[in-house]
């Protein structure tokens, strides 16, 4: 029975490998499976740090080699008392929506759909935030960071990445809604 423990300490150190493997060898899709994999099953373990940066990583990558759109850098909309650097995100959209920040404090956050707001065409947009869905609000180190913004509801929305620099005891925001194109 010791060769059966050997071998699931091995593990988590197989799929953080294999998953830098993977991005090495551009194919960010299946890095994204493998750190999945590792910070599911083992949400404990001293490398999920260096895994969750990976897996932030990643998923920016993927998105930017599938020809995502671009998001501009958000407002200062304040500072902050201690020091700490805020990003505030409302998603004023009817899809549910993941943030991806890939930096010096890597985050992937979640937010839930916004039930009361609609999709927008170039015709009907608005003039600034509706300021109607869910917002999350993250501390983050100050520094340089890769952002991926992406849809994971059942209908299709190209994903946006771009580079923002944040700076130490400043405060941002950004809302996110969607356009929609008429395609012929």
């Amino acid at each position: 029975m010791a060769g059966l423990s050997e071998f699931r300490n091995l593990i988590p150190k197989l799929y953080q490998d294999c998953g830098e493997l993977f991005v090495s060898q551009k194919q960010p899709t299946q890095a994204i499976a493998l750190y999945e994999k590792f910070l599911d099953q083992f949400p404990e373990h001293p490398a999920k740090a260096e895994v969750k940066k990976a897996y932030a990583a990643a998923l920016v990558k993927d998105a930017k080699s599938k020809s995502s759109g671009k998001i501009p850098s958000p407002g200062q909309s304040g500072v902050t008392r201690d020091g700490s650097t805020q990003i505030t995100i409302q998603n004023d959209s009817p899809e549910p929506m993941r943030i991806v920040l890939s930096g010096p404090t890597p985050k992937v956050e979640e937010l839930p759909p916004c039930n009361d707001c609609q999709s927008y065409t170039t015709a009907n947009l608005p003039s600034s935030c509706p300021k109607k869905g869910p917002v999350g609000t993250y501390v983050l180190n100050p520094g340089n960071y890769e952002v991926l913004v992406k849809s994971y509801g059942t209908r299709y929305v190209r994903p946006f990445t771009g580079n923002w620099r944040l700076g130490g005891g400043k405060a941002y925001q950004n809302c996110f809604y969607l356009i929609t194109e008429n395609r012929p």
